[in-house]
């Protein structure tokens, strides 16, 4: 698995302020990035404007009960 940026933790941790300046579709440079914050998914596939898929690697495993508060 990859080192999560704090950025990242800050989702994972459900404390960031503006989550979907970090998830969703982005530039970086002159590579575009996907990301997606869904724990309980075992596959996630994105889909680009004319149809054509690629699969997002999973690059953190977390447990979504281990930050349910009671």
């Amino acid at each position: 698995m990859t080192k999560l940026s704090a950025e990242a933790y800050a989702i994972v941790e459900g404390r960031h302020s503006d989550p979907f300046h970090y998830l969703g579709l982005h530039k970086e440079g002159d590579k575009t990035v996907v990301r997606a914050f869904l724990p309980e998914a075992s596959k996630v596939d994105a889909i680009g404007e004319h149809g054509e898929t690629a699969t997002l690697a999973r690059i953190h495993e977390t447990t979504p009960t281990a930050f349910r508060r009671s």
